[in-house]
């Protein structure tokens, strides 16, 4: 087994353990059922908002204050990734990106040799 599925498994004997043991103390049973409540709190006005409200296709217009709006994103999608950055130049981000991408990928089994090549033409791309 790799690292990460050992970690895994380690983490999930030691939760059933947990939960088959029992909490330790009243003060630890009112505290899990407190984070528990405040999570539920937060998260599901965030997934209505997010996902059940929001509005998917149409036009912009078709959008309200009640959930996102999923179609203005998707109509300037450039525009919150790049900002005012000048349309002609933007090959620039792309190849930055990609290289990035690759010097993130190269972290599997290549030598630092070629991890400081692909990170330096990173920058490289990026300051141009």
């Amino acid at each position: 087994m790799d690292r990460d599925t050992t970690r895994l498994a380690t983490w999930w004997r030691c939760v059933a353990a947990r939960i088959q043991g029992g909490l330790a103390s009243p003060l630890e049973l009112f505290t899990a059922l407190s984070l528990l409540a405040l999570l539920l709190y937060v998260i599901v006005p965030i997934l209505n908002w997010a996902f059940f409200a929001a509005v998917w296709v149409g036009p912009v217009s078709r959008c309200h204050t009640a959930g996102a709006c999923w179609v203005y994103v998707g109509d300037n999608v450039q525009q919150l990734l790049f900002g005012l950055y000048p349309q002609t130049a933007l090959w620039r981000l792309y190849l930055s990106l990609g290289l990035m991408l690759l010097w993130l990928g190269s972290f599997n089994g290549y030598s630092p040799d070629s991890m400081s090549l692909l990170g330096g033409l990173s920058l490289l791309c990026g300051c141009l």
